[in-house]
This record gives structure tokens, C-alpha cells and sequence, in this order.
């Protein structure tokens, strides 16, 4: 997943000097399924999270110059990039509850998920405030000696 994000980042920065310093998010995550507004619980008391949906939260760190800053927002912006479709949560959560052999009587509103990292609808661009350091290198010394 890290290099099908990391091409169309490097096309927004090329020419730029910059780089795509770091990828996060990239892990599956669980979507804990809820029903009036409480997790679900198998019989062990372990949280149950839809079997056939994950999500993931990618965060990419770019580095650019300053006078890059408003070209990278540009490039964003003119990718048009699709909103994210949230649409197939509630249909998981609706068979899952009929599968797990659950009353699913007053879905919608009574069922849904708690997501283990905040839904991102669209694209977002933040800059770190000036100053701002990369700490590329660093050491600890043994506890010891402090």
C-alpha cells in the first residue's frame, strides 16, 4: 500500500526538491460493530468488528520547501481526489447482525460502527509551523549514565 501512495505523492512534489519523508496509517484497522449505541460482545466479552470490512488511515509526511507549500495544495486540489464512499458500513453492519443471529429491528438508527481512527471523508493538507526540524538521526545513552 505504501508505494501506491507514495507514486501519486512524489508526482505532486516533483521538480520540488521535496520527498515523501514518512507513510502512516497504512495498517488494517478494525470497525467495532455497535448496537444501541454499545459495542457488541461475543460470548468471551471480546469486542466483535465486521469480518469483511477494514479501514486504514494513511497519513503521508511530505517535504517541501516553503514556496512549495501553495503549489503541493494546488496539485491536491486540482487531483480531485473522490471523497470516500461509506455507504457499504451500514449494509455490512445489517448482515452481520442477521449472521451473528442478533435483532437487527429498529436499524438503522440502533446499529453502527465505532471506528478504531477518526473517518476521513476528503483530503486534508496541514503544514507544520515554522520553525520546523527532521530529527533524522538520534541516541539514547544507556540508562546508567544519566
Amino acid at each position: 500500500m505504501e508505494d501506491e501512495l507514495a507514486a501519486p505523492a512524489n508526482s505532486r512534489i516533483e521538480a520540488m526538491e521535496g520527498k515523501v519523508e514518512a507513510i502512516y496509517g497504512t495498517t488494517s484497522s478494525p470497525l467495532w460493530v455497535t448496537r444501541k449505541d454499545e459495542y457488541l460482545r461475543d460470548a468471551e466479552g471480546a469486542t466483535r468488528a465486521l469480518p469483511d470490512l477494514m479501514m486504514h488511515s494513511p497519513t503521508l509526511r511530505l517535504l517541501v520547501q516553503n514556496d512549495g507549500f501553495d503549489i503541493v495544495r494546488k496539485r491536491l486540489t486540482d487531483a480531485a481526489l473522490p471523497s470516500a464512499d461509506y455507504s457499504m458500513v451500514q449494509t455490512a453492519v445489517e448482515r452481520v447482525l442477521v449472521v451473528w443471529g442478533l435483532d437487527s429491528d429498529g436499524l438503522p438508527q440502533c446499529g453502527g460502527i465505532i471506528p478504531t481512527n477518526e473517518l476521513q471523508y476528503r483530503a486534508v493538507m496541514n503544514i507544520g509551523a515554522e520553525p520546523f526540524w527532521t530529527l533524522s538521526a538520534w541516541h539514547l545513552p544507556p540508562p546508567d549514565s544519566l
